[in-house]
């Protein structure tokens, strides 16, 4: 079974309580030895380490995650092409416009973020968008 960041963080912080030894522990949550080894001795986890290479900062694609999770939670979903649009144009407001997102960028984006794969379209009824006229929403709203 694939192990995933948390489980080396859960490995390490049951290390440290020095009640088990590092390969039983590693045999337990099937992490390999040397993995957690080179962690312990400083080693960053590849995302961190390999961020300097992405186009946009960590920080950055998580404001854009929640942006679109804030625009579906709304009822107004993202496209693919929106999303990449819209990282493009945090390139060229950071001051790098010769600098676009590459070919493959949206696979990467989405694996870094799988929340976002979850995202569903979901349809609106004719009846409540047709119904949402000022009239019938100002009924709602009596004046003070």
């Amino acid at each position: 079974m694939p192990y995933v960041e948390q489980d080396i963080q859960d490995l390490i912080a049951e290390y440290d309580r020095g009640l088990r030894s590092l390969r039983s522990l590693a045999r337990e949550f099937g992490i390999p030895e040397s993995t957690i080894r080179s962690r312990l001795s400083g080693t960053q986890p590849r995302r961190e380490s390999s961020e300097w290479q992405q186009s946009l900062s960590r920080i950055q694609e998580d404001r854009l995650t929640q942006w679109v999770l804030t625009q579906a939670a709304l009822g107004v979903p993202i496209t693919y092409a929106q999303i990449r649009l819209f990282g493009n144009r945090i390139l060229k407001a950071q001051g790098t416009p010769e600098i676009r997102l590459g070919g493959h960028w949206m696979e990467r984006f989405l694996k870094r973020h799988p929340v976002l794969r979850t995202q569903r379209a979901r349809r609106i009824d004719s009846a409540r968008v047709n119904g949402a006229t000022s009239p019938v929403i100002r009924a709602w709203f009596p004046l003070l």
